[in-house]
């Protein structure tokens, strides 16, 4: 059975709402940013805060709400875009197969940002066994995120579509203006945000 903890109005429009707005603004706080994914119906922009997470060279990022939209857009899109204040970072992404990596990321998460979105793991933190993150680890899917490229934040225009992800072929994309955002905080659907 598919997991996901949908938000209150309150946590999407109010909380989801702030962080967005801040990221979009430059503003991060504990390490969040702004992550668009072209919608899998629609083609059109879908954004969220989310706290993308760096381990030993590589960046991730872990959905503390389950299976929300962002992921299913995801599975679709391939990629999307990471964005702090101006500096877009256009992204390809791999959803991680059950396993130690996994476990691993999860571990290094909830040590960062457990104080954050705890209540969404069944009690699991950061020094919780390896089987206990195993399991929970299940309800939660964690993408692997390769950029396109590996400098620091590059500052483009954000309408401007990212290099690494394609846009869906399906027939209401046909109207859709090129590199149309739209900011939407239907739920803080972010790998971290309540």
């Amino acid at each position: 059975m598919t997991h996901y903890a949908k938000p209150s109005w309150f946590e999407a429009r109010v909380i989801g709402g702030s962080i967005a707005w801040l990221a979009r603004r430059g503003v991060s706080l504990y390490g969040s940013a702004e992550l668009s994914v072209r919608g899998r119906t629609t083609g059109e922009w879908r954004s969220v805060p989310v706290n993308p997470l760096q381990l030993d060279g590589a960046h991730y990022l872990v959905s503390a709400r389950g299976t929300t939209q962002w992921v299913r857009n995801m599975r679709a899109a391939g990629g999307g875009q990471l964005r702090k204040g101006r500096g877009v970072r256009p992204f390809r992404a791999m959803e991680l197969p059950e396993g130690a990596e996994k476990t691993r990321v999860l571990r290094a998460y909830l040590k960062r940002w457990g104080f954050e979105v705890g209540r969404f793991f069944d009690g699991a933190t950061g020094t919780s066994s390896d089987e206990k993150l195993a399991e929970v680890a299940r309800q939660h899917p964690i993408f692997t995120l390769t950029y396109a490229d590996d400098e620091a934040w590059t500052a483009h225009s954000p309408r401007r579509a990212p290099a690494a992800s394609s846009r869906p072929s399906t027939p209401d994309h046909a109207s859709d203006a090129p590199g149309r955002v739209t900011h939407t905080t239907p739920e803080p659907l972010s790998a971290t945000r309540p």
